[in-house]
């Protein structure tokens, strides 16, 4: 783990700004309980209408390539 910031083009620093981000909204929600969960089922809500829409966009390529392939 302490090579990790001796390799070059390694993302270290994006490494260090992740946890301080994860440690300030861990704060932020100890502090705050109420909001933090309304936030995180906002965004458990936006996920899955996405990843929704990314596997009904995928079922649709995985049928056209069986049907080049022959499979259907």
């Amino acid at each position: 783990m302490l090579r990790f910031r001796k390799v070059p083009d390694s993302g270290w620093v994006w490494s260090l700004v992740a946890g301080v981000v994860a440690v300030i909204f861990g704060v932020i929600l100890l502090i705050f309980p109420g909001s933090g969960i309304l936030g995180l089922i906002v965004l458990l809500g936006i996920y899955a209408i996405l990843f929704g829409i990314l596997l009904i966009v995928m079922s649709f390529q995985v049928r056209s390539a069986a049907k080049k392939a022959g499979i259907m």
